[in-house]
């Protein structure tokens, strides 16, 4: 059955944060790329997904490796890109995210505390993608973070 994938900015958090707005930049240890996998879905359930505290309760998620705050510098500076088997998808900057990374992290901290070690991906576009068997997607951040999955037909008899 086919599902639909959208790329994410992950933030890996640092620093406890519990709703004090000036704190959350400084709260976030690092950045990478994630691939939130969605579950089939009718449209309006989908259209739902944008919000922060539901997106990510629908499937699972691939995470590629987190880069220091320090080392990233200006997370809005960035450069994204998405392919998926070899055609692009997706090049954008992280400064015309659908979402800004400090009001992504003040909306889902009003409800609940995020702890060092908590992992949150941002929407890069806000569009998921179909995704089927065989698919190559490839994704990336300024070239200091890259995701590469092939999705898999799990019913299909592997050749031994």
């Amino acid at each position: 059955e086919e599902m639909s994938f959208s790329m994410m900015l992950g933030i890996a958090i640092g620093e406890k944060i519990s709703g004090d707005p000036r704190s959350m930049m400084r709260s976030i240890m690092g950045y990478g790329v994630m691939i939130d996998h969605h579950l089939p879905c009718s449209d309006d359930q989908l259209a739902s997904l944008m919000d922060p505290m539901i997106s990510g309760q629908d499937g699972f998620c691939s995470i590629s490796e987190f880069i220091t705050s320090k080392k990233v510098g200006d997370p809005y500076s960035l450069e994204a890109y998405l392919q998926v088997n070899e055609e692009e998808q997706l090049v954008m900057s992280t400064r015309d995210m659908e979402m800004k990374i400090e009001d992504s992290l003040h909306q889902i901290s009003k409800r609940i505390t995020l702890y060092p070690g908590d992992i949150i991906g941002i929407w890069m576009d806000g569009i998921a993608r179909p995704s089927k068997p065989g698919d190559l997607i490839e994704c990336g951040i300024s070239e200091i973070s890259t995701l590469s999955i092939q999705i898999k037909d799990r019913t299909a008899k592997e050749d031994p």
